[in-house]
């Protein structure tokens, strides 16, 4: 399977409809499986101690 076919399997739905040996492909970025522990520190890439500083009239 290439690249190419990979990546229309996981963007065209009707593709993979119809190509039902692609429906059974892997996800292209692989299998990622968090604990609830790890799940827990996820802070959505947010400072985690709150702290924030103006810039440009905004706070980022």
């Amino acid at each position: 399977m290439s690249i190419s076919d990979v990546v229309r399997n996981w963007t065209d739905e009707f593709h993979r409809a119809t190509t039902p040996e692609l429906s059974q492909a892997a996800h292209p970025a692989g299998l990622v499986e968090m604990s609830r522990d790890e799940l827990q520190t996820v802070a959505g890439g947010a400072a985690i101690d709150g702290h924030t500083s103006m810039c440009c009239h905004c706070v980022c």
